[in-house]
């Protein structure tokens, strides 16, 4: 029979998961904020309401913020209400690990002892076991999940009516708001998917029955558990071992290309005949000669390089930290130090010691924080290097 969700519903609904919900969702800096101060004061009543509504299945998902981020690339994003935030997580935390279960050994993204960086790992020892390589992933992937087909899939495993409910409530809450202000006089009321083919400058689907909020936790969830379909063909159906995905970055790996070329061909066909995904072209086949760009890596068999663009943008953001954060401050200087000590974690994973030397090397205060290895302990040890 398979992984199945069954009577899961009480536990999503229950004070505790709330509670533990409620604590996530204002864990990364909300709790500081007017809003979120104000919806912890309340905290109890909230969660309490919340619960009822729950049980008698009459929550109602509230409207979204909208917003664009433009690092590394121009998305609009979908921010969701504190109360809507604790109904994700409390869902999102009892039937992840249920869902987790089904999804492939090489799936990396948003799981548990997964991740970016041993992504990276892992499609390094693949490169070392194979010659050529082709790189895929989906055109507008978020935007280009079919709703219907999703709660399909979803379907198949969950069968608890409540689950069932709130995850087909959540997954249609983007139709039922209203853009935010800055976009109103070009959109008016019209939801997301609903909107003309260019907003502002920023191209957004048409189709209705199409996409999910990129912003919402469960909408990380729902996408994995979508392109998981494409995982379980290429590892049970094609019968291919050498595979890696990342959400909607694929790779796959052969020691001929006449397969690759295959490969990529049954795979383009399947995402759009049954997921119907578009895919971009892969360019067909490479060597590990040339390596591969995934990540944000330039992966080679004997090493990694960071990816250039990364190195720039980071260049540009310390530059922009340097001249607007008074880090001669305590705060400022821990703000900048949480900055640098961030990019130094993800880019020490390479072999790029020379290209950080140089980059800190740049400004006196991070070539101090490099120097010490980043483990400042007081303040007096921090204001030495002026």
């Amino acid at each position: 029979m398979g992984i199945k969700i069954k009577d899961q519903y009480a536990t999503v609904c229950s004070p505790v998961n709330l509670y533990r919900a409620a604590k996530n969702a204002l864990s990364k800096g909300l709790r500081f904020k007017q809003h979120g101060a104000g919806w912890k004061m309340g905290m109890e009543y909230h969660l309490w309401k919340l619960s009822e509504q729950l049980k008698d299945r009459t929550f109602k998902h509230g409207r979204y913020e909208v917003f664009k981020v433009y690092d590394p690339k121009e998305r609009i994003i979908l921010a969701a209400g504190i109360t809507d935030r604790v109904v994700h997580h409390a869902i999102h935390d009892v039937i992840e690990p249920i869902i987790d279960r089904k999804f492939i050994h090489h799936s990396y993204a948003c799981r548990l002892q997964k991740g970016q960086h041993r992504g990276v790992l892992a499609a390094q020892t693949m490169m070392r076991q194979n010659t050529y390589w082709i790189h895929l992933d989906v055109k507008k992937f978020f935007y280009s999940i079919h709703r219907a087909t999703l709660l399909g899939i979803v379907r198949r495993t969950v069968c608890d009516e409540g689950v069932d409910w709130l995850l087909t409530h959540i997954l249609d809450s983007s139709n039922n708001h209203a853009l935010a202000d800055q976009y109103a006089p070009v959109v008016q009321q019209l939801s997301l998917f609903d909107v003309p083919p260019v907003v502002q400058g920023t191209p957004l689907v048409t189709d209705k029955h199409k996409g999910l909020p990129i912003g919402n936790l469960t909408s990380q969830l729902m996408a994995n558990w979508y392109l998981n379909e494409v995982d379980q063909f290429v590892k049970h159906r094609l019968k291919h071992g050498a595979y890696i995905r990342y959400m909607d970055d694929m790779v796959v790996f052969s020691n001929t290309k006449s397969e690759l070329i295959t490969l990529e061909n049954e795979i383009t066909a399947y995402c759009s005949d049954i997921l119907k995904l578009s895919l971009h072209p892969s360019g067909g086949p490479s060597s590990y000669r040339d390596g591969l760009t995934f990540l944000g890596f330039r992966i080679f068999r004997d090493h990694l390089r960071l990816k250039r663009a990364s190195a720039e943008r980071f260049r540009k953001n310390l530059a922009y930290a340097i001249a607007h954060i008074p880090f001669r401050t305590a705060a400022g200087f821990a703000d900048l130090h949480r900055r640098v000590q961030s990019w130094n974690a993800h880019a020490e994973k390479g072999n790029t010691y020379t290209l950080r030397k140089q980059i800190f090397g740049q400004y006196p205060v991070t070539k101090f924080m490099m120097e010490h290895d980043f483990q400042i302990k007081s303040m007096n040890k921090v204001l030495r290097w002026k």
